[in-house]
């Protein structure tokens, strides 16, 4: 059995009521962020597991029974080189602030739909960056760092695991994924998270294409790491 933790709720009140001023594009949307903020809903799942073995194109984790989850990318595998235990996580802020985009958007009110779009996408954000936090607190009391976030659709892992993710922690009904391999809630992430003995630089993997960290063609219109370059 895998030991999937769960948290329904995760307050991030006080970090919501300072997007608007940390966010030019949401700058002088103070009254309308206070109303949608009771919008957002905090679920998060995750999971603490070994890292079992990797090599150069792959990584495998598992838990205390040797249950594996193989991730076949030479950039997650690279980023996790120095660590020996890892998280999955997935969390979302739920479905009601993108229903209410979008029914602003097919009332007309295309500016309110803007801002309930763009401050759920930074309440996401928010969300999985304090939780990283809350993570690293606990495992720096054992010794460990972390290493940043790695998601499916970044660098060569691809976009299909989300599903793996979802199954392995068990997240229906508040976390699925479609045919496209898209999240749902759409305002949901999956995050992969190693823990080394030794601190980790804040940069993601980078490297020539010729030794295969990213063919340069994977992902590309989603990747935002730039992992193909040299």
């Amino acid at each position: 059995m895998w030991d999937v933790k769960k948290l329904y709720s995760f307050n991030i009140d006080d970090e919501l009521e300072r997007i608007p001023s940390t966010v030019p594009e949401l700058a002088g949307t103070e009254e309308q962020v206070r109303s949608l903020k009771g919008l957002i809903h905090p679920k998060i799942y995750w999971m603490d597991m070994e890292i079992r073995q990797k090599d150069e194109g792959c990584i495998s984790v598992g838990d205390l029974k040797k249950n594996l989850f193989i991730i076949e990318s030479s950039y997650v595998a690279k980023g996790l080189y120095d660590c020996q235990k890892a998280t999955l996580i997935a969390a979302t802020i739920g479905a009601e602030i993108s229903l209410d985009s979008n029914v602003n958007y097919n009332r007309g009110q295309f500016w309110e739909g803007i801002i309930a779009d763009r401050f759920g996408s930074y309440a996401m954000e928010t969300l999985i960056e304090k939780f990283h936090k809350y993570l690293t607190g606990s495992y720096i009391s054992k010794g460990l760092y972390p290493t940043l976030r790695f998601s499916p659709g970044y660098g060569d892992w691809q976009l299909q695991d989300q599903k793996k993710i979802l199954d392995l922690l068990d997240t229906e009904p508040d976390i699925t994924v479609n045919s496209f391999s898209i999240l749902e809630p759409t305002k949901s992430i999956t995050a992969l998270v190693g823990w080394s003995r030794t601190p980790q630089a804040p940069v993601y993997p980078m490297g020539a294409k010729s030794k295969g960290l990213c063919d340069g063609k994977t992902n590309c219109q989603a990747c935002k790491t730039w992992a193909c370059k040299s």
